[in-house]
């Protein structure tokens, strides 16, 4: 990006927030409505002099769950703490829509598919038998060659050109071989007719096919997830189109399926994922807030793709609450408190791992993906109403070679004080958002001549919001008047609308598509010593490691 525009002073400052808001009844005393999940932001107000409004119209800060924020009826001066249409990043299925269409979200997104959409379904046909595919093309990458695996190469090589395109009848046969192909460690030893153009065709398709470093090349796992489920609840781990479609038509289509990143970075033999909070202040220009201070969330076992369980794979607090968490293992680092590690204590692990891991290449990452989260849900339609903001949850998670991966997005995020890492960061979350809220006016739009943000801030705490992006920063300085004779409005973005089909039309369609492929269906090609589709990930990463360095 460019170097940013230096910016001037801050355009409001001191309590303006308080101010511009309005005194409420009472002599001045200000007035807050909000609910008891959020505990400490009430807490935070209340030490700050507010009281509880008895008339929701009379509030000067509303703080409520997105579902009961009426935004038509809320005065422009309020503070708010929800941006309209803020639902299309939390909701699995509108979150997956929209990024389908643009291939630049494949670096940082597992590729995720609505089941209640039929160019997605038939899409999710084609990966599966793209990674499907994939130990048979790294053996004819090697030399090894037969008629599966030069089927194979077809299949990566088709999705390689066209990945949103729907499964062709001309595909049936190639796909079905590949999904039928069992698929396990990766055998470069024994018989077979060597073919140096198909090999060279198989390390061009390798090398191409989007999102291949999340695949293990051993197997293929995906998550099934509730369209607009949360804290983990349905979620499956499953490696089978046979089982995708019989969920799907039990569930009326209403799920998700997205590639499970099967190369995860572990601790202790652990999975984890990160929680990383972001204030959206503005839309229009974007302005993004990071929280100083992320945390990592672990499983409760050891981690290993032959374990179907939810509590080796799921890294929710809600699920491993439940967990008997086995034993840490003893070495330089801190134990983990209630499954919960601190942001200092991953930053010390992954810069063992890679020096300057965290500041160098783990934070700028989920800093690029924060913004580009921000922007998407500018793009669908999410707009600022009165001095409205959102405060964001992502779930990213660590690949094996420091790749961060989003996994999904949280509206109205957990902010519970529920272990020690949580009462830790919370309160100072939630002070330092009212200080920059409130106190310092962030909150409120920014004038018609727009300047950029001051980056400085008047916290001084460890754990504090700091300013991640402003688009007027980075952005060519706007005319300070539009021209005389332009007087048509600026254009606006149509917003997202979410238009899922029937759940009868989708399992008509899934039981076509699984009886075409099975009346193609090959006999048996692999070995009869192939392991099935959960295979041990140990034997599988030993395995894959000669053909990775040959590659």
């Amino acid at each position: 990006e460019p170097a940013p525009r230096p910016r001037p002073p801050l355009v409001v400052t001191g309590r303006a927030g308080d101010a511009l808001a309005g005194a409420a009844k009472g002599g001045g005393v200000m007035e807050y409505v909000s609910e008891g999940k959020f505990g400490e932001v009430i807490r935070c107000l209340e030490d700050r002099g507010w009281e509880e409004a008895k008339e929701p119209g009379s509030a000067a800060l509303s703080w409520r769950n997105l579902s009961k924020t009426e935004f038509e009826s809320i005065p422009a001066t309020t503070v708010v703490n929800h941006l309209r249409g803020a639902q299309v990043l939390s909701h699995k299925a509108s979150l997956a829509r929209l990024v389908f269409d643009d291939e630049a979200w494949t670096t940082w997104y597992p590729r995720c598919y609505d089941l209640r959409d039929r160019r997605h379904a038939g899409s999710l046909v084609r990966a599966m038998a793209a990674f499907s595919a994939m130990s048979r093309v790294v053996e004819a990458a090697c030399g090894r060659a037969d008629a599966a695996a030069a089927a194979c190469v077809r299949v990566v090589e088709r999705f390689v050109a066209e990945p949103r395109a729907a499964l062709s009848e001309a595909e049936v046969a190639d796909a079905a071989t590949a999904l039928r192909a069992e698929v396990g460690p990766i055998k470069l030893c024994g018989r077979g007719k060597r073919d140096a153009g198909l090999a060279e065709r198989a390390r061009r398709a390798l090398k191409a096919l989007p999102q291949h470093t999340v695949h293990s090349r051993s197997v293929n796992v995906w998550i099934l997830k509730p369209a607009g489920g949360s804290c983990g609840e349905g979620v499956e781990v499953v490696s089978s189109l046979e089982e995708i479609a019989a969920k799907a038509a039990a569930a009326g289509g209403r799920l998700v399926v997205q590639k499970y990143v099967e190369r995860p970075l572990l601790v202790r033999r652990k999975k984890f994922d990160i929680r990383q909070w972001i204030l959206v202040t503005e839309t229009e220009p974007l302005a993004v807030y990071g929280f100083s201070s992320c945390y990592a969330r672990f499983a409760g076992v050891e981690w290993s793709l032959s374990d179907a369980s939810r509590a080796a794979h799921l890294c929710n607090y809600s699920v491993q609450k439940e967990v008997q968490a086995s034993p840490d293992a003893t070495d330089a680092f801190p134990p983990f408190e209630e499954s919960m590690w601190r942001c200092e204590d991953l930053a010390k692990f992954l810069d063992s791992v890679v020096p300057d891991a965290w500041r160098n290449v783990v934070q700028p990452q989920i800093k690029r993906i924060a913004v580009a989260v921000a922007r998407l849900g500018r793009r669908a339609g999410m707009t600022k109403v009165a001095h409205g903001f959102e405060w964001l949850g992502l779930d990213l998670i660590l690949a094996d070679d420091l790749c961060v991966w989003l996994l999904e997005v949280n509206v109205s995020p957990d902010v519970s004080l529920s272990t020690p890492v949580t009462a830790a960061l919370v309160p100072p979350a939630t002070e330092d958002a009212l200080r920059l809220l409130l106190d310092e006016g962030r909150a409120k739009p920014r004038p018609r001549l727009r300047y950029p943000i001051e980056a400085s801030r008047t916290s001084t705490s460890d754990h504090r919001w700091e300013l991640w992006y402003d688009e007027i920063a980075y952005a060519p300085p706007p005319p300070p008047f539009p021209p005389r004779d332009d007087r048509s409005p600026p254009p606006v973005e149509r917003p997202f609308v979410y238009r899922p089909e029937t759940s009868e039309t989708m399992a008509a369609w899934w039981a076509d598509i699984m009886r075409r492929l099975a009346s193609r269906a090959p006999p048996e090609t692999r070995s009869a010593d192939a392991s099935s589709s959960l295979v041990d990930d140990d034997a599988a990463l030993t395995a894959r490691g000669g053909s990775d360095d040959e590659l």
